[in-house]
Parts: C-alpha cells; structure tokens; sequence
C-alpha cells in the first residue's frame, strides 16, 4: 500500500471511528457520563503526552535538529498552552448568579457549539497534518501517531458531544456534525 494511502486511510480511520466510538457514550445516563469525562480527559492527555515524548521526541532527535531546539519548542508549546488555559478560564464560574453568566447564557451555549466545532475543525487539520507528517518519516511512527491520535480524539469526541448536546443541539445532529467535523484531518 502507497504511504498516500496509509496517510488517507489512518487519517480518515482515526477521525471517523473516533467520533463514532465516543457516540456510546451518547447511550449512557447523564450521571455515569458526568462520572466518566474526568478520567476520559486523563486519558486523552496521558496518549497525547505518551506519543510526543516516547516517539515523536525520539525521532525529533534522531533527524538532527538539536536537543536544544527541540526542548525550546517543547517549552514554549507548553508555556503558550498553559497561558491560553488560564485566559479561557479567568472569566469562568461555577455559580448560576454570577457577572460571567447572565440573562445571555443560551446565547452563549449556542456560541460555545458553534466555536466547539471550528475549533475541533482547525484541530482535527492540525492532526491530519501531524500524522502525514510522521507517515513521511517513517511508516511505523505514522502508525504509531495515529494509534496515539485516536486514542486522544475519543474524549475529545465525547467533550464536544457534551458541549454540543449542552448548547440544546439534538443527540443525532450533534452525533452527524461531529462525525463530518472529524473528517477535517
């Protein structure tokens, strides 16, 4: 099989059955789905961080660019994150009464599913061109990335789905916009 094909077919595979996977969780009550998102996001983070330093830092160090290149880029990456973080949730609450959430609260849910699904769109490209990426370099890193992308998208997946189904989108539109949303990569 052409590397073109193993980047098309890992690719489109992750995304799609990712997305359909994290739809069981669609079937199960609101309380054991509540339960259940914390350890799911533990999860995502532990495969994306796996992957990066078990593998892609590796071979990032194998092509020659430098250990001090690759630590600068590693830090700034995680500094820049981290910052992005901490201004999404500066003006975030908890209480139902407080400045942050007024009497444009379902505006806001339904601003929030719109931005989900950009976002989730710009971040599934970014995915695709990672795993094209490491398919060029080696065919065993592409597999291992795309096993390590998959096994990040399915939280990720069930976090949209929340947040799609939380903005009163209906359980089968959010499923299908989620679905073609993974296609992005």
């Amino acid at each position: 099989m052409s590397t073109l094909a193993l980047i098309v077919l890992f690719t489109a595979g992750s995304g799609a059955i990712s997305a359909l996977i994290a739809s069981a969780f669609l079937l199960l009550p609101a309380g054991r789905r509540d339960a259940l998102v914390p350890h799911l996001v533990s999860f995502a983070t532990g495969a994306l961080l796996g992957a990066a330093l078990l593998a892609l830092v590796p071979h990032a160090l194998e092509s020659g660019v430098g250990a001090h290149g690759i630590g600068i880029a590693l830090a700034a990456g995680i500094i820049i994150f981290f910052t992005l973080e901490k201004m999404v949730l500066w003006r975030h609450c908890h209480a139902d009464a407080c400045e942050a959430h007024g009497p444009q609260e379902r505006h806001r849910a339904k601003a929030s599913a719109t931005l989900i699904l950009w976002g989730d769109a710009f971040h599934n490209l970014l995915d695709g061109v990672l795993l094209a990426a490491a398919f060029l370099t080696d065919v065993h890193l592409g597999i291992v990335t795309a096993i390590a992308v998959f096994a990040h998208e399915i939280p990720q997946e069930v976090g949209d789905l929340a947040i799609l189904l939380n903005s009163g989108m209906r359980r089968r539109r959010a499923l299908v916009l989620n679905v073609v949303v993974s296609l992005t990569s």
